[in-house]
């Protein structure tokens, strides 16, 4: 299930540094969990494989997960907007690796180093 422009929408894209503003009415932040909305980790993991489709230009399926930290959770306040810095994406044949963190202002929320093959879904 894709997320973009549903659970969240890219409001600029620099290089490999991508802001989102997350929509606090997405039906995921009323079940995850209600009265107290988190982003959920898988949910996390989707935006930023979409992301990297985005940045690569190539349809992208989840192949591994090399390091992946939850620091502190994402909260769907009214108006917050993350900002997804990779440090790194890396294409080597049939797969894209990326590395990088997810953040809130300055306030790291995710770590990850992943690896995604390329498709055509």
């Amino acid at each position: 299930m894709e997320l973009r422009n549903q659970m969240y929408q890219v409001v600029s894209r620099e290089d490999k540094r991508v802001t989102v503003s997350l929509r606090a009415e997405h039906f995921i932040f009323k079940a995850h969990f209600p009265g107290n909305p988190v982003m959920p980790g898988v949910c996390i993991l989707q935006m930023i494989g979409e992301m990297m489709e985005d940045i690569v230009g190539v349809r992208l399926e989840l192949s591994k997960i090399v390091n992946l930290k939850f620091i502190s959770p994402i909260a769907p306040t009214e108006g917050v907007v993350i900002r997804v810095d990779f440090a790194s994406i890396e294409e080597s044949g049939d797969e894209v690796t990326g590395k990088g963190t997810v953040l809130d202002g300055e306030v790291i929320k995710t770590k990850f180093s992943v690896v995604f093959k390329k498709t055509e879904r």
